[in-house]
């Protein structure tokens, strides 16, 4: 289990520990900072897109269209925080285990559909959304760098989304 402090917006660190900690068991998610924490920000907005990753500053996860998104897709905002956090906390993870690696090594350019694709802006996540999966080739560039325990997590977080989407009767196009 790997302790994670959460700062931002009161409510949607609220709402992230409840979630979090019900539907994944590889993160236990904390407002409380505690020492050797990885630590995750939540912001309104984070230059170059939906999430920044460093060894040393942990994860940045923008809020910015995070309604609008969520409501694309088909999902709670809370879920959609919840990916866009383990998904950074993945990559932060590779990068803790792999020292040779750079933010840039994680990206794949070969399913545009995949939620690891390199994007540019936070409004190219909303397609991704639509249907949020981890393709092949990425599945397993992440077993291999040793990160397969928090992979699992953020299988657990997609599959409780593809849950809720399934269960949404209809979705509202932007």
């Amino acid at each position: 289990m790997i302790d994670v402090y959460v700062s931002g917006p009161a409510e949607d660190v609220a709402q992230l520990e409840v979630l979090g900690n019900k539907i994944q068991g590889r993160f236990r998610f904390s407002g409380e900072p505690k020492p050797g924490a990885a630590r995750v920000q939540l912001l309104r907005a984070v230059r170059g897109g939906l999430l920044s990753v460093t060894r040393a500053g942990g994860v940045l996860v923008s809020l910015d269209q995070s309604e609008g998104i969520s409501l694309y897709a088909g999902i709670p905002r809370s879920l959609y925080m919840l990916i866009c956090v383990v998904l950074g906390l993945v990559y932060w993870r590779v990068l803790e285990l792999n020292p040779l690696l750079i933010w840039e090594d994680l990206f794949v350019r070969e399913d545009p559909e995949c939620l690891c694709a390199a994007r540019g802006t936070v409004q190219e996540y909303a397609l991704a959304f639509e249907r949020p999966w981890i393709c092949p080739a990425c599945l397993e560039f992440l077993r291999c760098t040793g990160a397969e325990p928090e992979t699992a997590a953020l299988q657990d977080v997609l599959a409780h989304a593809t849950s809720a989407q399934d269960r949404t009767p209809a979705k509202v196009r932007l």
